[in-house]
């Protein structure tokens, strides 16, 4: 079977990145994650749109 799409990862890094910061709008601690990625269809005729859920 052939791949039809491909993800992509800035620099190489596969790992979600987290920042955390003491009182940035709260009394507690605020968690900040991000995961620097793309996708890229090869080939989107082997790709399906499905209707949307109700």
């Amino acid at each position: 079977m052939r791949n039809i799409a491909e993800v992509l990862y800035f620099d190489g890094q596969q790992a979600s990145v987290l920042q955390e910061q003491k009182g940035w709008s709260v009394d507690g601690v605020d968690f900040k994650v991000r995961l620097d990625a793309a996708a890229k269809a090869w080939d989107p005729k082997g790709m399906v749109k499905t209707p949307k859920a109700s």
